[in-house]
Parts: C-alpha cells; structure tokens; sequence
C-alpha cells in the first residue's frame, strides 16, 4: 500500500517553466493594447477641441442672433470692439488676457447675397466668426451668422 501512494507524486505548484510561459503569453497580448493608447488619448484630446469649438460658436451664435441690425453693421460698436476674444479649453470665455487662451475668436464683416437675390446688404448683414486653436494643431475654423434688418 505505500508503495501505490508514492507512486503518485503531487503537484502543488506551477514550475518556473510554466509560469515564464504565462507571463510571455499576458505580455505578448498587451504589448498592441499599449501601443492604442497614444492613438485613444489623441483621439480624445480632438473631441474635447471640436467640442470646446462647438460651445464657442453656440455662445456667438445665440448672442449675434440677439443685436440689433444697427450694431451688427457698426464696426465701431461694443460687440465689434470686444474682438479679438480669447477662450478656454472648455470653451468658456476669457477676460481680456491672452495668459491661459486656448481659442482666439476675431470677427470679419462678410458681404451678404442671399440665393436669388431677395436680400441684400441693404437689409442683411454677415458676421464671420473665425476660430483659431493657438496651440497651432488644427485648422482655423469659420463660421458665419446672418443679422437681418427686420425694420425696427
């Protein structure tokens, strides 16, 4: 009967052997998921820009859309003369410092023509809000609202 039981040896453990096998093996498969991560955070840095970008133009958007024709035309108004601006990687605005800019946002008076010539600059004027990213890595972006002379 003891010599059944000693024939039979018990492993209690995995050899050096095994384990360098594993090992190899989990590094192997993380080596490529490492090397995704630059490109992830890339990525990302880039939907926070075009988000930033998207709150910028909202806030210009909502707030042209609320002059007066008068002072859109007047390049010597408060709005005009409160050009250039500066903004955040969030997209808030800044005061008048450039320390800590993100964004700069200037304004271009654009000549208006609507398609089949039912307005003109008589009666509508186009505001160019041009967006650029100061830390040189992306296109300047434009975009254009247009303030309407309703008469009053």
């Amino acid at each position: 009967m003891h010599s059944f039981l000693r024939s039979r040896p018990r492993r209690r453990a995995f050899s050096l052997v095994e384990l360098l096998v594993a090992l190899g093996i989990v590094c192997f498969a993380l080596v490529p998921l490492l090397g995704l991560v630059p490109v992830g955070l890339a990525s990302f840095r880039h939907a926070m820009n075009l988000n930033a970008q998207a709150l910028i133009f909202q806030a210009l958007s909502s707030e042209s859309s609320l002059l007066d024709y008068s002072v859109a035309t007047n390049s010597a108004s408060a709005f005009s003369q409160s050009f250039p601006r500066f903004y955040d990687g969030t997209g808030a605005r800044l005061t008048a410092t450039r320390a800590g800019a993100v964004f700069e946002v200037s304004l271009n008076r654009v000549a208006f023509a609507a398609p089949g010539g039912t307005a003109s600059a008589a009666n509508a004027q186009k505001l160019g809000f041009s967006l650029t990213n100061l830390s040189g890595k992306e296109k300047t972006q434009i975009y254009s609202v247009v303030v309407v002379n309703n008469g009053n």
